[in-house]
């Protein structure tokens, strides 16, 4: 009886592998919703990494936007101190894209800040085919 207690004091406990395979994936259930959490977040506040997922995801219309969004840039009366507020949404059409609420602002000569929004149709070669520039935005 002695030894069978010595035997069983120096034997390695039995593995468990049930166990760590039941743990393992729970283990991973919340860093990965933190992440998904941080990169919508991230979408959301950082425009280049909006532009890098939207590049990645529907290249086309990555394409369609940024070319809108250089005509709506050239299309402000001092193009050169313009800037992009408000990317804009690119819609699949039959030609092309639908890009809505491009929305640039500009300073003017006298230093009031102007905002405008603008929308483009631009085919599927990338060209901007009309851009309408509607009244102030603010």
């Amino acid at each position: 009886m002695e030894e069978e207690d010595l035997r069983r004091r120096n034997a390695p406990a039995p593995r468990r592998a049930e166990g760590n395979a039941r743990k393992s994936p729970a283990r991973l259930i919340v860093p990965l919703f933190i992440l998904v959490i941080a990169t919508l977040i991230a979408r959301e506040e950082v425009p280049a990494f909006r532009d890098w997922t939207d590049r990645m995801v529907a290249p086309q219309a990555w394409k369609a936007t940024q070319a809108c969004r250089k005509a709506a840039v050239a299309a402000t009366t001092q193009p050169d101190y313009a800037w992009i507020i408000e990317p804009g949404i690119a819609r699949k059409t039959q030609a092309g894209y639908f890009v809505d609420d491009v929305m640039v602002g500009e300073l003017d000569k006298d230093g009031i800040n102007h905002h405008y929004v603008f929308s483009c149709n631009v085919s599927a070669t990338g060209e901007v085919v009309n851009l309408s520039r509607p009244d102030r935005a603010g």
